[in-house]
């Protein structure tokens, strides 16, 4: 995982947007179809790397109080 970690970096440095799907269902098939990689390999995730839209507006975080979240000696 630290080498998808250093990709996403450099790319981000670059300019760039980065994201990580992990295949679920028949997306692995679809995947090799597309990419037409040999059949002896294994792609665990893909990453897509691309020029970010200029105009989007970013994902705002939930907002939760913290002292609700931590729970001492109990469930």
């Amino acid at each position: 995982m630290a080498c998808i970690e250093n990709i996403f970096l450099a790319a981000t440095y670059e300019g760039y947007a980065c994201n990580l799907r992990i295949p679920l269902g028949n997306e692995g098939e679809h995947s090799k179809a597309v990419l037409r990689y040999p059949d002896n390999y294994l792609m665990p995730c893909i990453i897509g790397i691309g020029k970010p839209k200029q105009d989007i507006k970013p994902v705002e975080q939930n907002k939760f109080d913290l002292k609700e979240r931590i729970h001492i000696n109990k469930w």
